[in-house]
């Protein structure tokens, strides 16, 4: 992995350097060098030049001067896998999470009522564990297109329930298992006409 390392900024460096577990480095790594490709080829640019600045709460965004009106992304990794989308709109957020552990006990901290009471109706462990992470994608989907993570409370907002490719309004949602025991929710917020 030393040889992609280069792709990095001083800052990128410092949190790559900061994660303590080796998967943790190289799925960081990894998603920057897969990102800074994408977005090189769109931007004419080769990858190592692509920069980003970030948000007031961690996002990143393309330094003013490589910023397009119509080029926005998002990235997410998990236990070797990485997604990324990239798209003509701000409000654009992407979440990757496996599926073959119970993570059911944080619900209480990150689901509403209504949401719990879904995940809980389900019939089997799977359809559960499944019910959670359709629900858990989409809030961090939602938190990450508004540019906010964490800062932007889970229990502060609800998403649906089912469905796969579904709308609330005011997000488009789609949900689909990336591969076995992965899901990976995009939600987009297209401004208005």
């Amino acid at each position: 992995m030393e040889h992609y390392l280069h792709y990095l900024d001083d800052d990128e460096r410092k949190t790559y350097e900061a994660y303590r577990v080796e998967e943790k480095r190289i799925e960081f790594l990894l998603g920057r060098v897969f990102l800074k490709n994408l977005l090189g080829v769109r931007l004419g640019l080769q990858p190592d030049q692509v920069r980003f600045m970030k948000n007031a709460y961690g996002r990143p965004y393309l330094i003013p001067s490589q910023a397009q009106p119509d080029l926005f992304f998002n990235l997410s990794h998990t236990r070797g896998v990485i997604a990324c989308v990239i798209a003509p709109w701000d409000k654009v957020g992407i979440d990757v999470e496996r599926t073959d552990h119970d993570a059911s006990d944080v619900m209480r901290v990150v689901f509403v009522e209504k949401e719990i009471e879904f995940v809980n109706s389900q019939l089997t462990s799977d359809a559960k564990r499944q019910a959670f992470y359709r629900i858990w994608t989409r809030k961090e989907a939602v938190m990450k297109a508004e540019g906010k993570g964490f800062s932007l409370p889970p229990r502060s907002f609800t998403v649906p329930l089912e469905g796969e490719c579904v709308s609330d309004g005011k997000y488009e949602y789609l949900t689909y298992l990336l591969i076995p025991d992965c899901l990976c929710s995009l939600v987009v917020k297209k401004p208005e006409p």
